[in-house]
């Protein structure tokens, strides 16, 4: 409501396209930090506690495809740039960091969850949103409504912050070493169930606003 009143139209469309792309990227990312927390759960249920090492072995497993990921959504912005009438590529080059950030949080999140550390993920979650809400509203009260998609990575990376200090910290301190053969870092089977759940709820929330962006002109 605060934004509507502050914003125009044609900006407050493209923070609702933002906030939509964030979505498309939770299709990939949410059923990660869920296979992740899958994952750790089992190991934690099979030998007592949490092994040694495993969550920089998944994260050393999915920062190459990210990455790749990543490059390629910043290839394309000169043609995502046209697909959504965007004025300036701000919002896309401004969005380009958070497919790793992203990633990264659902891989820390989804750990700390998988050695039934609730507490983090919790507070992190509140942090985020509150850091999210400040930073916007001072972007605003600034009259920098172009940075205003700061606001997201910014937060994101304060959440990150926090979960991937506890996690490492929680990975390196555990003396049980167990051989990378005998552990399944991230069942397919399950990411891929979770992925078909997540993108159900995910394509209703979010696909009127991407197809809104390119067929509607810009006012």
């Amino acid at each position: 409501a605060y934004l509507s009143r502050r914003l125009d139209i044609t900006s407050f469309g493209d923070l609702s396209l933002f906030s939509s792309l964030l979505y498309i990227a939770s299709i990939l990312t949410n059923p990660l930090g869920k296979a992740v927390s899958h994952s750790t759960a089992f190991v934690v249920g099979k030998y007592g506690k949490p092994i040694n090492g495993h969550l920089t072995r998944i994260t050393r497993k999915i920062i190459l495809p990210v990455g790749i990921v990543s490059l390629f959504w910043i290839l394309s912005i000169p043609i995502l740039q046209n697909f959504f009438k965007l004025e300036t590529p701000n919002l896309l080059i401004i969005f380009s960091p958070l497919w790793i950030i992203s990633t990264l949080s659902a891989i820390t999140g989804g750990y700390l969850t998988g050695i039934l550390l609730f507490t983090i993920p919790a507070l992190t979650t509140v942090i985020e949103s509150i850091s999210k809400l400040l930073l916007t509203s001072l972007f605003v009260g600034l009259d920098l409504a172009d940075l205003i998609y700061l606001s997201t990575p910014i937060a994101m990376l304060l959440m990150l912050g926090i979960e991937w200090n506890q996690s490492r910290r929680q990975d390196h301190k555990n003396s049980l070493i167990v051989d990378d053969s005998q552990v399944e870092l991230i069942s397919k089977k399950f990411y891929i169930t979770s992925l078909l759940s997540t993108l159900s709820k995910v394509a209703y929330l979010s696909l009127d606003i991407i197809i809104a962006k390119h067929f509607l002109s810009p006012i």
